[in-house]
């Protein structure tokens, strides 16, 4: 392939990983983990006519940290690979109930796509393949499975041995900005030139979790992958403080800015079709808070207190302003 579009050689070749060690367990009061460390024979490129694979091999080393934390339905995982190979697409797969629909997230929605069976991969000239890859923010939604993660941006339903799988990309390993003998697209999309860098030889680090059941799907857990847990160190427990946090499984947290001394923004949207409300919880006195446009023009006021409801219409973004004491 290349990196607008992709394209498995006329005589592709799957690998899989196999599984060669568990070790590293730990069983603690705030969180259990595990290591699991794979190794991947893999060809160390396309062959010299690029409609396979070379005769030439090379092995990948995967380690594979998966963790629970107490009081958090998210299983963590945090892959380390150690990428040798050209010219490929490593994924990572999770199993489901047959899935003719999906859903992927973007910056402020959430976006139905249909799973597509029959795959016409060769095209005639200047026209393009429809693929069954989709681009996902920070979240797939695939049955009872909902799959957080972080930067991993591209996913896809597939068949794979009589069963379908839920696929997040790692790695694309690819040599050229552009080619012309693509089989899903029939010309280039852009200059052709060699792109070695793009191979992603080298050691790679991922971060993705899971959560079961459709009762716990929500867009606000791939936060989860962007602020860091932490555990206690102390042996005395704590009661949490925060900042602030909603209650709605539903409204999505998007980001939040301090815009000035004692004042922050919080961005939050609607991804459904149907009016939705969620009550935020602050974690200190507030002395205004106010919903503004992006030219900071109040729109409404809502009374300064550490509980407030918000209500959103169908698929309604808000920028609300929060004033501190």
């Amino acid at each position: 392939g290349d990196t607008y579009n992709y394209s498995p050689p006329l005589y592709d070749q799957i690998s899989e990983a196999v599984l060669i060690d568990v070790c590293d367990v730990v069983r603690a009061k705030t969180f259990e983990s595990m290591k699991l460390i794979y190794k991947m024979k893999l060809p160390v490129s396309l062959n010299k006519s690029r409609n396979g694979a070379s005769s030439n091999y090379v092995v990948n080393k995967i380690v594979v940290v998966i963790t629970l934390y107490r009081g958090k339905r998210l299983i963590s995982f945090k892959t380390t690979v150690e990428n040798h190979s050209k010219d490929q697409k490593l994924r990572v797969g999770f199993a489901t109930n047959r899935a003719e629909e999906s859903y992927g997230d973007t910056a402020f929605d959430l976006i139905k796509r249909s799973t597509l069976r029959e795959k016409k991969l060769d095209v005639l000239k200047n026209q393009e393949a429809v693929m069954n890859q989709y681009p996902t923010y920070s979240s797939v939604m695939v049955n009872e499975h909902q799959i957080v993660h972080r930067g991993m941006q591209e996913y896809e339903v597939d068949s794979y041995k009589g069963r379908d799988y839920i696929y997040l990309t790692m790695i694309r390993s690819v040599g050229w900005l552009s080619r012309r003998d693509l089989r899903t697209r029939g010309n280039g999309a852009g200059p052709g030139f060699a792109t070695p860098e793009a191979q992603c030889l080298g050691t790679y680090e991922f971060e993705y979790g899971l959560v079961l059941g459709k009762d716990h799907h929500s867009l606000n857990n791939a936060k989860t992958m962007r602020q860091r847990i932490l555990t206690q160190q102390s042996y005395l427990l704590k009661d949490e403080k925060s900042l602030f946090y909603q209650t709605s499984e539903v409204i999505a947290f998007s980001s939040f800015i301090q815009k000035e001394e004692d004042s922050f923004d919080i961005r939050m949207f609607n991804p459904t079709l149907e009016e939705q409300s969620t009550v935020l919880n602050f974690g200190f006195e507030i002395a205004g808070l106010e919903e503004i446009d992006f030219r900071r023009s109040i729109k409404a006021e809502y009374s300064p207190s550490t509980q407030v409801t918000i209500s959103f219409k169908p698929k309604q973004i808000k920028t609300l302003r929060v004033r501190r004491k």
